[in-house]
């Protein structure tokens, strides 16, 4: 992958297909409701996840590209 590319990415590829399953098992089915499901479980994700506290939720358009 070139350095240029790298410096694109916000978010791990392993946070957003975890946050992904759980939200299939809650029968979510747009990519907004992904977004406001991570938004309302924040707390209960950083314990299993390592979401930055900046930027501490993906937006839609994050899940739709991956």
């Amino acid at each position: 992958m070139y350095k240029r590319q790298t410096l694109k990415i916000k978010h791990k590829l392993c946070n957003i297909i975890v946050i992904t399953l759980f939200v299939m098992l809650t029968n979510v089915e747009y990519w907004e409701e992904i977004e406001e499901f991570e938004k309302l479980y924040l707390k209960a994700l950083k314990r299993y996840l390592e979401i930055s506290f900046t930027r501490y939720y993906s937006k839609d358009h994050d899940y739709n590209r991956v």
